[in-house]
């Protein structure tokens, strides 16, 4: 835990983290397998097992909550999420070995991460999803394109074919800075989201 800006650092006690199980990991492709909101941290997890690490108080007390994102096998699970607000937030992920599969790839929590619902109508697997800053509208990619919502993730557009594996918003919102496998892509938000 730091409280300089990151100068010192003071290691948390073990005993207050969250214990994984064997095949539980963390997959940190796109960035975004961390969300810091307020004085709560999210850290979301795949594998053998889906959960969110809910931490408050800056990660001084932690609890797993179990997520319906599909989970078991070596490369499924959680692979991003973002928060609106301490209350409201999106996992996505799936399953890497099959990436148009859309059972139980995303889900939404409007409690802090205490309970967590599918959002059936969903692109399928996701690498990167975040929100557009100051609004509700979420931006989603994978290696399958570029994707859309409007309506917290209940509902989805795919804006481009072209795919990707992480990408950044600028921190007004005007452009987006797209990373994947040997192409980079800087676009106006405005124009690549018909907004």
């Amino acid at each position: 835990l730091t409280e300089d800006g990151g100068n010192t650092w003071n290691k948390l006690a073990c005993d207050v983290l969250p214990s994984a199980i064997e095949g539980e990991a963390a997959f940190a492709a796109s960035n975004t397998n961390i969300s810091l909101t307020d004085q709560k941290a999210f850290i979301v997890t795949g594998g053998k097992a889906a959960n969110v690490l809910v931490g408050q108080d800056f990660g001084k007390s932690w609890k797993k909550v179990k997520s319906p994102i599909v989970q078991g096998g070596k490369m499924t699970g959680i692979f991003t999420s973002d928060f609106l607000n301490s209350k409201t937030g999106i996992i996505a992920g799936g399953n890497w070995e099959e990436k148009s599969s859309t059972l139980n790839t995303m889900a939404i929590t409007n409690d802090g991460g205490n309970t967590w619902q599918l959002l059936e109508d969903n692109p399928g697997y996701i690498s990167c999803l975040q929100f557009v800053p100051n609004s509700k509208k979420v931006l989603a990619c994978s290696t399958n394109g570029i994707f859309y919502s409007d309506s917290l993730g209940h509902s989805w557009k795919q804006v481009s074919d072209t795919g990707y594996y992480s990408f950044r918003i600028s921190e007004n919102g005007e452009y987006i800075y797209f990373s994947g496998n040997n192409r980079l892509m800087s676009v106006n938000t405005g124009s690549l989201l018909g907004i």
